[in-house]
């Protein structure tokens, strides 16, 4: 389908398309549909299913086949690394140019630290995965009714399930990523400045400071930090759990999700 649907956009030169499939052909264009929606959103005015009904669906529907966790997260490492490699670009390199420090983009510890986000959004997944697996529980469940009804059921629970991830989730995640990717690329180029200048014996001090919003919204543990600053080579404490910069994607999520504080670091 994704074969197709790239010929027929190259054909079309951008006029509206809409899916038409039979029987079989129409429960393979929904399921594809349904795996991957912001495609499905992105070029398709509409999906038209033509005697391609699937009543015993919520009876033998796995939440594997409607969301094939491998597919997604080998999208979302495509969709999101580049985004995350940029941000952390842009906040590394401004730090540089801020403290004329220079940063290597280049050092394999980027790498692992993209590495590292990456893998902590794609757990993102397995929420959607886990939430499409409880509404075909409750559509299997469902004594009331036809068999329709359920299939019915089942079809609104992971409808919602797909657009909440779309609309709320997807723009949360979005905004709490692209915060962290930019301490991390401060982050980054002061480890940098540090790993050549700032160790034992050296006569420059670099420090790290947790830096707060300020608002009502910034977490009970976080706000404790704000203003903290500590030696480069060291975390920010918050209980049992060391943080390298806010949001730091090795930490805890409690610890993490929709942190908006800064981090900043200089040397004297």
């Amino acid at each position: 389908i994704d074969g197709a649907l790239q010929e027929i956009l190259r054909q079309e030169q951008g006029r509206p398309i809409t899916f038409i499939g039979h029987s079989g052909g129409g429960i393979a264009a929904a399921i594809w549909a349904a795996r991957q929606p912001e495609r499905a959103h992105a070029h398709l005015t509409g999906l038209v299913l033509l005697a391609a009904q699937a009543t015993h669906a919520a009876g033998t529907l796995s939440a594997a086949t409607v969301f094939d966790l491998d597919v997604w997260n080998k999208q979302m490492d495509e969709d999101i690394r580049p985004v995350i490699a940029g941000i952390v670009t842009e906040a590394a390199n401004l730090a540089a140019e801020q403290t004329g420090e220079p940063v290597d983009l280049n050092d394999p510890a980027v790498q692992q630290y993209l590495d590292d986000q990456v893998a902590r959004v794609q757990k993102a997944n397995e929420t959607t995965r886990a939430e499409i697996a409880t509404a075909i529980q409750t559509a299997q469940a469902f004594s009331g009714g036809t068999e329709e009804d359920r299939h019915l059921l089942l079809k609104a629970a992971v409808v919602a399930t797909f657009l909440h991830l779309l609309n709320s989730r997807r723009r949360t995640i979005a905004e709490h990523e692209a915060q962290t990717a930019y301490n991390a690329g401060t982050y980054i180029s002061g480890e940098q400045a540090y790993g050549r200048t700032g160790g034992d014996g050296s006569n420059v001090t670099f420090t790290k400071t947790w830096v707060s919003m300020h608002d009502s919204r910034v977490r009970t543990a976080h706000r404790g930090l704000d203003g903290k600053s500590v030696r480069f080579d060291e975390g920010f404490t918050v209980g049992n759990q060391v943080l390298r910069f806010p949001g730091d994607p090795l930490a805890p999520p409690e610890l993490t999700i929709n942190c908006r504080c800064r981090l900043r670091w200089s040397k004297s």
